[in-house]
């Protein structure tokens, strides 16, 4: 089972926008392990050890991005019939989180009569 749910979680669509993926390299996508105890009562972990998966999953708070080590950031923008642009601070919008390891094993859990309970491990 939790073979299943790392394989859908590969493929989870982000939220809002099924057409986006993890991102350009698929790293995050990779990165999904999982772990199984076989038991009277099975358990199962399901997980990535990346540091932004947290960000991805719940989601982030609008911010400010500022400059570290170059004079200016680079932007190319398709809204603006990409024109590149320049800045040494930009605010960075609000994400939706994807949950792209909670909704799959939901999903698969369903299907074999379990029921999720969530913990933490931060």
């Amino acid at each position: 089972m939790c073979r299943e749910t790392a394989a859908l979680a590969k493929r989870w669509p982000r939220a809002g926008n099924p057409a986006l993926t993890y991102g350009p390299t698929g790293e995050l996508a990779d990165s999904i392990n999982y772990r199984v105890r076989e038991s009277a009562n099975p358990s199962g972990i399901v997980g990535t050890d990346k540091r932004y998966a947290l960000v991805v999953h719940d989601g982030g708070q609008e911010r400010w991005i500022s400059v570290r080590n170059k004079t200016w950031m680079r932007f190319r923008w398709k809204r603006f019939g990409g024109k590149i642009f320049y800045f040494k601070k930009i605010r960075h919008p609000a994400t939706k989180g994807s949950h792209f390891l909670t909704e799959p094993l939901r999903v698969v859990a369903a299907r074999h009569g379990f029921v999720v309970r969530a913990t933490t491990t931060r």
